[in-house]
């Protein structure tokens, strides 16, 4: 393995870690939308899991989802606390899945 599937690794790892992290806090204060919580999670599972199995299978596709579903969802638990969107919140958000994708494509 390479130094960016390495890198992948540890960045999906953390990236998905942080979110799973953010997630079990939000319920515990129970301030969004269960549901829309609940799949932001999943996205996070999927996140982790597939930065984990890149080491043999070719997960590009999962990691893409995964990421998608922690933006989409994410932005919808952002307006449902603050009634407004981050834009700068979000934007570091999407640069960190680029480089997390870029990485990826670079290092296969």
């Amino acid at each position: 393995m390479n130094i960016y599937l390495w890198l992948v690794f540890i960045l999906g790892c953390i990236y998905g870690g942080l979110t799973l992290f953010a997630c079990l806090l939000q319920y515990k204060q129970k301030l969004v939308n269960m549901t829309i919580n609940s799949l932001m999670l999943i996205g996070a599972v999927i996140v982790i899991f597939s930065s984990v199995l890149l080491v043999k299978y070719n997960t590009l596709v999962y990691l893409i989802i995964g990421l998608l579903c922690i933006h989409f969802f994410a932005v919808i638990n952002g307006y449902t606390l603050y009634k407004k969107i981050h834009v700068k919140h979000h934007l570091i958000r999407i640069s960190i899945s680029v480089i997390i994708v870029a990485l990826y494509m670079i290092g296969m």
